[in-house]
């Protein structure tokens, strides 16, 4: 029996000290419990503006329709992902012409640009213009016609780390 606990304990410590182990106590403590913290706000909004000019057609060309604005409000920095444009309705009085002539864009112009959260700088003026093509060949239908869409905006966020100065 001695020599197998003898055994044992040479093995034990051969090991230990083989394996780069060593013979100590640890102790783990519980220091703090049931702490909170609280998730920021994703909080942002849009102004959109419609240019009162404008006037689409003939076939095959891209109008500039309107400007949003974007300001942010919430905890995170905020970037524009683009968006779309939904073109809904062609008034009825043009049956023959139909939604399908028309395909809405978003442009950004503030690619990339960061609009921070407050209370930095958290407004971007022309962040974007939203733009519509008449398809080239569309029929002659719809001249005139009078049509509604719908602007979609995303944005995302990004790191809210300290402003880069863009300087040094």
């Amino acid at each position: 029996m001695r020599k197998i606990f003898a055994g044992a304990l040479i093995f034990s410590v051969i090991g230990a000290v083989v394996l780069g182990g060593t013979l100590a106590w640890v102790q783990t403590k519980t220091v703090a419990t049931n702490q909170l913290v609280s998730v920021g706000a994703l909080n942002w909004d849009s102004t959109y503006t419609q240019s009162s000019d404008a006037l689409l057609g003939p076939d095959g060309s891209v109008t500039t329709v309107g400007f949003g604005d974007l300001v942010n409000a919430g905890d995170f920095n905020l970037v524009l992902l683009g968006g779309s444009v939904i073109v809904k309705n062609v008034d009825t009085g043009h049956a023959s012409c139909d939604t399908g002539n028309f395909v809405g864009t978003i442009v950004n112009l503030i690619d990339g640009e960061v609009i921070n959260d407050p209370p930095a700088s958290n407004f971007v003026q022309d962040a974007y213009r939203v733009q519509i093509l008449v398809l080239q060949g569309a029929p002659a239908a719809c001249i005139g016609a009078t049509i509604t869409y719908d602007v979609k905006i995303s944005v995302g966020t990004t790191g809210n780390g300290p402003p880069v100065d863009e300087e040094g």
